[in-house]
């Protein structure tokens, strides 16, 4: 292979710290390969180098691409012996290893692994309990005014923020001595001071801004002056000279404090600039109104106050920072005590092992010729340490600054930077930049650079793009010919506006589906693309075509649209392991077999899962059969099982399991299991389900996990599988292999990483980004420590949580930048955006002396068309509209379709044998008034579902009914709906409830999950006054109630009077 002289260079330079700069497609993992083929050559052996990766997956290509080219190489024969003795792996594996091969110098056990999640879950939910019981029995004075100031806010509230401090204290590379250190490290004097003086230049920016949009509303305006805008003009100059004047902040504060904003000045419809100067005006008192909200929310109008409000925070952080301690020791203690263990601590435990013992850390010192680390800006803090604990001026990284998009696995881009600049400037190591990409066409190539030149820097973005970051085409194999279509980016355009006037009930992800899916089947039957390796071109294939989104939430409807309309699709997302369907049968088998013996478990549980197994698709007994068996007989002892055997279809199952029981405590549980497997023909009966493969790959897993759990009993296997189901977020982590299928690729944006494709599509770029401002009370940050709010008359935040959010926003739409990055330099030939018009914005593009956009722009940043409309591509960009012909009759149900689970609601109770639902009963005889309502409120429902409440503006439009408008708007203005808090909102939400009498059907019209609240609201077309209506919530509020710990609240919505009831 012919390498670039950079490559040649990153492949040969010695003796020195490298940092090699790859951006996308440039071949890194060849360079990186081709360096260590290199050292071998030399004469170092392969065990004396150390290649650290980020996914097994990465590890394990890396490990295969090495052997095989030293197996071509019959003068690294010897290495092959050495091969395996090599450190070719994870950071996470490496340490483990570390620990393993030294358990004796720790006291640990030489078989010490990582555990099982759910039960390290446990162990630490059962430990936190400990602690806080141990220190309401205690009940110091600390603890006391600690409980007390929060005691509005619930045990609830101590509880998360002692598990997120203890998740953050991990993080630190020793947690004991940033604990010890943490009063004198935040909360000094002069510390705070510092953090003063960068709050007062936060400040100082954000009021230049303000005056940089004044300047910008001048030029616009120049020339369409009247007297009235000469007037409004003249005031705000006066509050600009006012505040500039004042160099002691103090007299800044108070003067701004009191500034009135003045009114927008009456402009006739026919001046040019009547829009222009409504959207100056707007953002202008926008930016007044929040730099004096600071100030009034922190009830701060000096220094001295800013300074104290922080001071007086101290108490409550350090009594947070002491129980997370307790808690912390006590869960170590109870770790060693049991042996269970995760990658965190392992980490701990290597560095621990390498700060103690400086015979072990030498050896890797100066044995090691080189530590290779590649995807280095994934690094987190603690790898980092643990690398400078082992280096000597010998570490080869590399990665790509642009391709940083794992901040929320601790992934901390500041460490590929300081070195970048360091090496930059200093000779303490190098730093070679790889710009040639060998993946793309140079059109494309061309439009990504045209798209981050003005928008990614360091200060925003994380890396200066004008600065040796662009791309530059290096796929000489695309100079062939290019007949067959239009490169680089196309637009696929639509008018959303346009589109809902024509039909209401339309939105932006339902047009976006239509134009995808017309223009996927056309380019199948018409285009082609260029087969590298025979330099021909061939017809396009689904599999060459991929699907990028930000997010998941419409990942099942654009799948079953494709689908619909004879598109296959491969959907790249992970299903809960213990939600599919064998996995949910085998649970409840193993739960039934605990009710043979259990007669307490059997009076919880025996109805839920005999129900759950007998009409599986194991046993596929009708469920007519299954609900007259459990209406006639009542199983409340275990003598009652007996009567099992008088009904053909269910003497199986009982048979089965008293065989189960005679063998169940001779076996060791792995044994037991796999019995289990073998007598009820589990593999067999998988040909009922749609990919048995994948179904058998789950069950084997579960088997190898249960291997793990060697002082499980058959009760703690089931107590294990109880504790999954009472918690929402727990599951047993799986991941499994993709399937090579000819069939489109609908993925994540971050799922793409490290992935190419021929074609692909962008989708979603309107919507909103996710970014939610951290109201937690307490917040843990590495700079600024813990933050938390001044309890005092109520309570209110310090200026740290301002400096917080800004620096936490700017992170965000810095990765939110690189993550756009990442998702258009997956194509090799065609990128596709579809994009809505309306969503298109002509201010983003103003530039500063530097060359790019305006911070202040970037900073306002809430959708990838916001960061579009920043460039020229809309302007130099192929635009197309698809003809949309598609199966109407298939398409038009699939558009917000739910999975509706085949499953009868009936009453478990002799007397009387009836259907059962959370609803209302209604006994009126239906008058045709009454049928008029219903007609009229199930028109209301169905718009209400339709809603997207982020994004209310654009559903309003497509609402011709102007009192649902305003009710609409009304219920979003509640205190039910602060969409400042970003809560996850579910609308029809369908659920069925197995209690121990009823199997219930319910739908939640709206269901509303915040940090440490549930609510549930009920749409009400008038009347909300029925006492009925409660009885439905109470079913609502149970079922919530059993899967959370939060509080939940239940109120009725009247649509029509605009009236919000709390019920519950």
């Amino acid at each position: 292979m012919k390498y670039t002289p950079s490559q040649l260079e990153a492949i040969n330079l010695r003796h020195t710290n490298i940092l090699v700069s790859a951006g996308a497609g440039s071949g890194k993992t060849g360079v990186l390969k081709e360096r260590v083929i290199k050292y071998l050559e030399e004469g170092t052996h392969i065990d004396e180098l150390i290649i650290l990766t980020f996914t097994n997956a990465a590890a394990k290509e890396m490990k295969s691409r090495i052997t095989l080219a030293i197996m071509n190489d019959s003068l690294l024969d010897l290495e092959l012996k050495r091969i395996n003795q090599a450190v070719i792996s994870t950071f996470d594996s490496f340490c483990l290893s570390l620990v393993k091969q030294y358990h004796y110098l720790l006291d640990l056990p030489k078989s010490i692994s990582i555990a099982d999640k759910i039960r390290l879950m446990k162990l630490e939910e059962e430990t936190l309990e400990k602690v806080l019981k141990d220190n309401y029995i205690q009940s110091t004075s600390s603890f006391k005014e600690f409980v007390f100031s929060l005691f509005q806010r619930g045990d609830n509230l101590v509880y998360d923020s002692i598990i997120k401090l203890a998740k953050f204290l991990n993080k630190q590379p020793n947690t004991i001595n940033y604990i010890n250190s943490f009063e004198e490290r935040y909360f000094k004097e002069d510390i705070v001071e510092d953090f003063y003086l960068e709050f007062k230049e936060y400040i100082y920016d954000l009021f230049n801004e303000f005056v940089r949009t004044f300047n910008n509303l001048r030029r616009e305006i120049s020339g369409y002056e009247t007297d009235k805008i000469i007037d409004y003009i003249s005031v705000i100059d006066n509050i600009i000279v006012s505040l500039s004047k004042k160099d002691d902040f103090d007299e800044f504060i108070n003067i701004l404090i009191n500034i009135d904003f003045p009114r927008s000045p009456g402009i006739k419809k026919d001046n040019p600039i009547k829009d222009e100067f409504k959207r100056y005006h707007k953002l202008l008192k926008d930016q007044l109104i929040q730099i004096k909200t600071i100030f009034e929310t922190s009830k701060a109008t000096s220094k001295t106050v800013l300074i104290n409000n922080v001071l007086k925070t101290k108490s409550l952080s350090l009594e947070l920072l002491n129980l997370t301690k307790q808690y912390l020791n006590l869960l170590q203690v109870e770790k060693k005590k049991q042996n269970l263990y995760d990658f965190r601590d392992i980490f701990a435990f290597a560095i621990k092992l390498l700060e103690e013992n400086p015979e072990i850390r030498d050896y890797y010192k100066y044995n090691i010729v080189e530590i290779m680390v590649d995807e280095y800006q994934d690094t987190n803090d603690l790898q980092v340490y643990f690398l400078n604990l082992i280096a000597n001026n010998n570490l080869f990284m590399v990665g790509d600054m642009k391709q940083s998009i794992y901040g929320f696995r601790d992934a901390n881009p500041k460490n590929f930077l300081d070195k970048y600049h360091e090496y930059s400037k200093t000779n303490k190591g190098k730093v070679i930049d790889l710009r040639e990409n060998f993946r793309s066409r140079k059109q494309i190539i061309k439009d990504i650079n045209l798209c981050f030149t003005h928008t990614m820097d360091e200060k925003i973005g994380g890396i200066n793009y004008q600065d040796n970051q662009s791309l530059i085409f290096g796929l000489t194999e695309y100079e062939a010919e290019d007949k067959f279509d239009n490169y680089g980016i196309q637009l696929i355009r639509y008018n959303s506006k346009t589109e809902k006037e024509a039909d209401p009930l339309l939105n932006r992800t339902k047009i976006e589906i239509k134009l995808l899916a017309s223009d996927i089947l056309e380019r199948i039957q018409n285009k082609k693309i260029l087969d590298i390796k025979t330099k021909s071109f061939r017809p396009l294939r689904f599999s060459d075509i991929a699907i990028l989104i930000d997010r998941k939430t419409d990942f099942n409807q654009i799948s079953k649209y494709l689908s619909n309309n004879g598109i296959p699709v491969n959907l790249y997302s992970k299903e809960p392991f213990l939600v599919s369907e064998e996995m949910l049968f085998l649970t409840s088998f193993l739960k039934l077999i605990r009710c043979f013996y259990d007669e307490e478990y059997l009076k919880d549980n025996f109805k839920q899962v005999f129900y759950s197994v007998t009409r599986s698709f194991v046993y596929q007994i009708k469920d007519e059969e299954i609900i007259s068996f459990l209406i006639k007989e009542e199983i409340k002892q275990l003598d009652d099982l007996k009567v099992l055997k008088k009904y053909k279809e269910f003497t199986k199952i009982y048979e089965t399991i008293s065989y189960l029981l005679e063998i169940m405590f001779d076996l060791p549980l792995y044994d037991f299991i796999l019995e289990v497997y073998q007598t009820i023909n589990l593999y067999h009966a998988l040909k009922y389900l749609d990919n048995p493969s994948e179904k058998e790959e789950k069950l084997d897993f579960f088997l190898r996990n249960i291997k793990g759990f060697e002082c499980f009993n058959f009760d703690d296997l089931i107590a294990y599988l109880d504790d999954i189901e009472q918690h929402f977020d727990w599951d047993i982590e799986y991941s499994q292999e993709e399937k090579d299928i000819d069939a489109v690729k609908i993925m994540t944006m971050h799922a793409s990483k490290g992935l190419q494709f021929p074609l692909v599509y962008l989708l979603g770029l309107s919507k909103k980004f996710n970014f939610e401002d951290n109201k937690d009370f307490f917040i843990c940050d590495n700079h600024y420590g813990i933050i938390t709010n001044v309890i005092e008359e109520g309570y209110y935040p310090t200026f740290m949580r301002y400096l917080y959010l800004e620096k936490a926003r700017k992170e965000y739409i810095s990765e939110r930048i690189r993550l756009f990055y990442v998702a258009l330099t997956r194509a090799k030939e065609h990128i596709i955006m579809i994009v809505d018009d309306e969503a298109i914005k002509e201010d983003k593009k103003s530039l500063d002396e530097t060359g790019y956009v305006d911070s202040y722009i970037r900073m306002k940043y809430n959708s990838y068309m916001d960061f579009l409309s920043s460039t020229t591509i809309f302007n130099r960009s192929h635009s197309y509209i698809p003809e949309v012909n598609l199966n109407k009759d298939k398409k038009e149900n699939i558009i917000n379709s739910k999975k509706i689970i085949n499953i009868k609601s009936f009453n478990f109770n002799p007397k009387p044998k009836t259907k059962k639902a959370y609803s209302k009963k209604n006994n009126n005889i239906l008058n045709d008034e009454i049928i008029e309502s219903i007609t009229y409120g199930d028109y209301i429902h169905h718009i209400l579902e339709q809603v997207d409440f982020y994004n209310l503006e654009d559903s309003l439009k497509m609402i011709k009914d102007n009192r649902l408008k305003e009710s609409l708007k009304y219920l979003v203005n509640s205190e039910l709906l602060d969409l400042e808090m970003h809560p996850k909102i579910y609308q029809e939400w369908e659920f069925y409830d197995n209690s121990l009498d009823t199997l219930k059907h319910g739908i939640i019209d709206l269901l509303v999950e915040y940090d440490n609240m549930f609510y549930i609201i009920d749409y009400k077309l008038k009347h909300i006054d029925d006492e009925a209506y409660k009885e439905q919530l109470q079913g609502y509020f149970d079922y919530i109630s059993s899967k959370t710990n939060k509080e939940v609240r239940c109120y009725l919505y009247s649509i029509m009077d605009k009236t919000i009831k709390r019920v519950i």
